[in-house]
Order: structure tokens, then C-alpha cells, then sequence
């Protein structure tokens, strides 16, 4: 099978179906005759799946530029407004262009987003597992 697709569906079905190929990590997410029994099993996304991370702060940043995190843009928001919904706490970072981030972002999926976001989390995750050990 191949990986490739557009934004939705493949071909002439373009603009119809969910926005990953029927090939996905998770399987298949079309719900024809129990296809989608393993992507609702682990789409990280599930309110179900979710739900687990109850006791888990969750930090989800993305930029929305180029092919890759125009796409992950609306997944976080996605996965952000599912987490304010099931009372997780979570942290949306959107950088948008980059701008806001670091003068080495440009918004896509690459070393100078990843660098500056990564610089912004660990001194959080630091701060989290001080207090976690007091606790």
C-alpha cells in the first residue's frame, strides 16, 4: 500500500473521509465490518485513550507551516479541546509561524521548532518532577 495521500481521502474521493491514509500506524479508521477496531484501540486522540492520562499533565506544541504541521495544528487543537472537555490538564502550545517561539523556527516540522520547544518543555518537566518527588 502506498503512504501517500491529500489532506482527505486519496485520488478522485479527495476531500471525503478522515484525514489519514487507510494504512495508518493505528490501522485502518474506517468503520466497515470492525476495520477500525485497532485504530479506536490506540488513536491517542480517543476520548477513551485519554481518559488514562487523567493524572498526566499533557504539553502539546505545533507550528502551521508546510505539509506536516499544518496538518498537526488541528490535531492538537483537537486533542487540547478533548483534554479541557475530560478535566485533563494540558498546555497548547501553537507557534503559528514560529515567530513567538524562537528567531530559529519557522513554523514547520523541523530541528529549529523542535530545539526552541524543547528548550521551553524541559525546564517544565524539571519543575514537574521536583514537585512529583515532595509529593
Amino acid at each position: 500500500m502506498s503512504n501517500s495521500s491529500s489532506s482527505s481521502g486519496t485520488g478522485e474521493c479527495t476531500g471525503f473521509g478522515p484525514y489519514v491514509d487507510s494504512d495508518a500506524i493505528f490501522g485502518s479508521p474506517y468503520p466497515i465490518l470492525g476495520a477500525d477496531r485497532l485504530w479506536n484501540a490506540y488513536d491517542p486522540a480517543a476520548p477513551a485513550n485519554l481518559s488514562k492520562l487523567q493524572d498526566t499533565e499533557v504539553t502539546l506544541y505545533t507550528g502551521d507551516r508546510g505539509l506536516i504541521d499544518a496538518r498537526t495544528a488541528i490535531a492538537a487543537a483537537t486533542v487540547k479541546a478533548r483534554l479541557d472537555r475530560l478535566g485533563i490538564p494540558g498546555r497548547l502550545v501553537d507557534y503559528g509561524n514560529g515567530t513567538s517561539l524562537s528567531p530559529s523556527c519557522d513554523g514547520g516540522h523541523n530541528y529549529g521548532c523542535w530545539a526552541a520547544a524543547f528548550a521551553d518543555y524541559v525546564p517544565r518537566l524539571e519543575a514537574a518532577f521536583a514537585t512529583a518527588a515532595t509529593n
